[in-house]
């Protein structure tokens, strides 16, 4: 335990820091647009939703828009997580053992009882990664992605960490803003909405007017704490895949999700980092003639926790039914995997 809470740090202080995972927007028009930023920067039509509980479903009230990092609650966090990880692995280690020491049983049966305890081990899941939010958000959505490889139970049950999480107060974005690009954000927007487009892990987005020009901009503003939560994170969920696959023999191979986690650490709280990519890459779209636009940042309003962006309208890609009656998917997925 005390090497992951070391190497926890050791992430955060070489990465006190491009996206909240790569995310795209499909916006109507006469281009494709995609989010150079994650974190729904160009996903604007995205609205907050109230969470509704459902029959037999697990709600957690989360907490707020912000992380608490010090050394004992990010030494506190990892400890629950690593818990959580415990009385999953133990639950399918004793239903292993109580079909080895069982009556025969026909696949059918066999099926429920795995079905039911991966029910059970997904919403414990599901409930801790809405307390604790953080990467672990991250990799939830991840492994919901995962169909074909996770078990049913664990894809449908965190498929709801799609939705948009806990948003940060006014004052607190106020705060962020402040310290980040050392003026109020009274004096750099003309008009801020208080309720953010979209909520992530790492950050959220606001829809603000410019004071200097009127432009409408989209404004991401990360959490207090994020950068320091996402090293302990990441250190425990290494630890964590690495001992499933070891005990677990049908345990997913974890490692190339893992890598590219670590890859991307560096980028994921450093909106600098970000701001510059996004340049990059909409000289890279614009030099190889694709219908594909980036969200342009504007660097005067942009920090290491700050992105200010164009408002480009959109939606989340995997939202088919916004689009129009008759049109061609395949045409507008094409220029993004080109």
């Amino acid at each position: 335990l005390a090497s992951i809470w070391a190497a926890g740090f050791a992430t955060v202080s070489a990465t006190e820091a491009s996206s909240c995972w790569p995310s795209s927007a499909v916006g109507w028009g006469s281009h494709v647009a995609i989010g150079g930023g994650g974190c729904a920067a160009t996903m604007v039509l995205r609205r907050s939703k109230e969470q509704v509980q459902k029959p037999g479903q697990i709600v957690v009230k989360a907490p707020g828009g912000s992380y608490s990092s010090g050394y004992y609650s990010l030494f506190q966090r990892s400890i629950n997580t690593l818990l959580v990880a415990r009385k999953i692995s133990n639950a399918v280690r004793r239903l292993e053992r109580d079909l080895q020491r069982g009556g025969e049983l026909n696949a059918n049966e066999v099926r429920a009882r795995w079905a039911e305890v991966h029910r059970q081990n997904a919403k414990l899941a599901h409930a801790h990664i809405l307390r604790y939010r953080g990467l672990l958000t991250k990799v939830g959505q991840t492994a919901s992605a995962r169909t074909g490889e996770l078990p049913r139970p664990w894809v449908e049950e965190l498929a709801g960490l799609q939705d948009d999480m806990p948003v940060a107060t006014l004052s607190e974005v106020k705060r962020m803003v402040r310290a980040d690009l050392g003026r109020p954000l009274d004096k750099i927007f003309r008009s801020f909405d208080e309720k953010p487009v979209a909520s992530a892990s790492i950050a959220q987005a606001h829809s603000a007017l410019l004071r200097s020009s009127g432009q409408r901009v989209c404004v991401k503003v990360q959490r207090r704490g994020a950068a320091s939560v996402l090293g302990t994170d990441l250190a425990t969920v290494d630890w964590i895949c690495r001992k499933a696959t070891r005990y677990h023999h049908n345990a997913p191979d974890s490692s190339d999700f893992l890598r590219e986690w670590h890859r991307v650490a560096n980028e994921l709280v450093d909106f600098k980092l970000q701001a510059s990519t996004a340049v990059q890459a909409s000289g890279a779209l614009r030099r190889l003639g694709l219908n594909v636009g980036c969200a342009t940042p504007l660097p005067e309003f942009c920090g290491r926790r700050v992105l200010t962006m164009a408002f480009i309208d959109g939606w989340q890609i995997m939202e088919v039914r916004r689009l129009p009656v008759g049109a061609d998917r395949e045409a507008l997925v094409r220029p993004l995997l080109d």
